[in-house]
């Protein structure tokens, strides 16, 4: 699904927009291209695609949602999208990805993402209020300095940070001393 105007998916929390494929191969998943419009997607389930919600030179507010298992969770290039209250799981790539975006992410959970939970690139990010944790091979990297990314505030499943994966130029302290509650779209 390609969008190059306005996307607006807005499920109910009784009643959830569900986005999948209807076979065993993946399907493309969504794509905003070049919207600075107000596109929003609340109350919708995203699986199996190689992009749950990819965007590019756009604007996104992406509410109450959940993105499992993609290939590619969410992906977000010269663009800005804000985050909250949904869950990322189960991706074969990065739970979220961000090349020089600006993103928001508040009361998520970004578990079990195989390659890792969070790859930035000359993104400025503020990453508060989430658990992150059992990540493949990392809970955040940022592969340069260019980066601004304060992840503090937010539960890594222990209370010490400094024993999981964060790769790169990332603050992190003070920690969350326990998991913020979350209740997963049925």
């Amino acid at each position: 699904l390609i969008v190059q105007g306005e996307l607006q998916i807005l499920g109910a929390p009784n009643d959830p927009v569900r986005l999948s494929s209807m076979g065993t191969s993946n399907w493309k998943g969504i794509f905003l291209d070049s919207s600075r419009r107000p596109n929003k997607i609340s109350h919708c389930t995203i699986s199996n695609a190689e992009f749950g919600f990819r965007a590019s030179q756009s604007d996104v507010s992406i509410h109450n949602s959940q993105f499992q298992n993609n290939i590619w969770g969410i992906v977000v290039e010269e663009s800005s999208a804000k985050l909250s209250n949904s869950l990322i799981r189960t991706s074969i790539k990065s739970g979220i990805a961000a090349r020089q975006a600006q993103l928001f992410v508040n009361n998520c959970v970004i578990t079990e993402n195989s390659s890792g939970g969070f790859l930035l690139e000359s993104s400025k990010a503020q990453i508060k209020q989430n658990n992150i944790l059992n990540n493949g091979g990392w809970e955040i990297k940022v592969l340069d300095k260019k980066g601004q990314v304060n992840a503090s505030k937010n539960w890594w499943g222990n209370e010490d940070p400094a024993q999981k994966e964060i790769i790169g130029s990332v603050a992190i302290n003070p920690p969350l001393n326990s998991p913020i509650k979350f209740n997963v779209i049925e």
